[in-house]
C-alpha cells in the first residue's frame, strides 16, 4: 500500500502545523546551533582525505575538495551568526517568510554585535565567496568576481585563497569564539528572566 493515502488531508492543520514548525525553528538558537555544528564537524572530515588519501591526485582536485571544506564552514559560520542575531532579539523570520538571506558573513556578525579581528574578517570575506560560488560552482556569477579585491586592512589587493597555515588555526579558533559566545549570552539572558 506503498503511495497510497488513507483519507484526505486537512490543509488547514497542515499550514498550521508547518507555520508553527518553521517560527518554532526559525527563532531557536539551538537549532541554529545544532545545524552549524554539524556543519562544522561534516566539514573537517574532509582535511584529514585532503592531506593523506588524495595527496596523489591531481592539483586541482585537491582544490575542489578543498573549496567544499572551505564552503561548509562558511555555511557553519553563517548559522552560528544567524544564532547570535537570534539571541540578540532579530527577528529572522516574519510573515512566514526567512529574512536574513544574505550570505554576507560581515554583515551578519556585525549586526548580531559580535566583534571580530582584522584576520577574522578577511576570513570570513573569503569564506562568503566559497558559499556564494566557489565552493559549488567552477566560475562565479559575473568574471568580476575574480578579479582581486583590495583588502579593507592594509588596502593590498588578494585573491579568493586559502592559507593552508594559518587558515586552520584561525577557523577553529574563531568557531570556538563564537561558540563561547552563543554560551555566555544565554546564561546572560537565562539571568535575566531569572529576575
Amino acid at each position: 500500500m506503498r503511495g497510497k493515502r488513507r483519507g484526505p488531508i486537512n490543509n488547514i492543520v497542515w499550514e498550521a502545523i508547518s507555520k508553527t514548525s518553521f517560527y518554532s525553528s526559525a527563532h531557536n538558537v539551538k537549532e541554529w546551533r545544532s545545524k552549524a555544528t554539524s556543519l562544522f564537524k561534516v566539514a573537517h572530515i574532509l582535511p584529514p582525505l585532503i592531506d593523506n588519501e588524495w595527496a596523489r591526485q591531481p592539483a586541482y582536485k585537491l582544490i575542489e575538495v578543498r573549496n567544499v571544506y572551505l564552503m561548509l564552514v562558511g555555511y557553519s559560520f553563517e548559522g552560528l551568526g544567524k544564532a547570535l542575531l537570534i539571541q540578540k532579539q532579530s527577528p529572522i523570520a516574519k510573515n512566514g517568510t526567512f529574512i536574513h538571506i544574505s550570505h554576507n558573513l560581515i554583515d551578519i556578525f556585525s549586526k548580531a554585535g559580535f566583534e571580530v579581528t582584522n584576520e577574522e574578517e578577511f576570513l570570513l570575506e573569503r569564506l562568503e565567496q566559497y558559499i556564494v560560488w566557489a565552493g559549488r560552482y567552477p566560475i562565479p556569477k559575473e568574471y568580476k568576481a575574480l578579479l582581486p579585491r583590495e583588502y579593507a586592512i592594509d588596502h593590498n589587493p588578494f585573491n579568493l585563497g586559502y592559507d593552508a597555515d594559518a587558515d586552520p588555526a584561525l577557523i577553529m579558533s574563531l568557531y570556538k569564539r563564537i561558540l563561547r559566545e552563543l554560551a555566555n549570552r544565554a546564561k546572560k539572558q537565562k539571568g535575566q528572566k531569572r529576575e
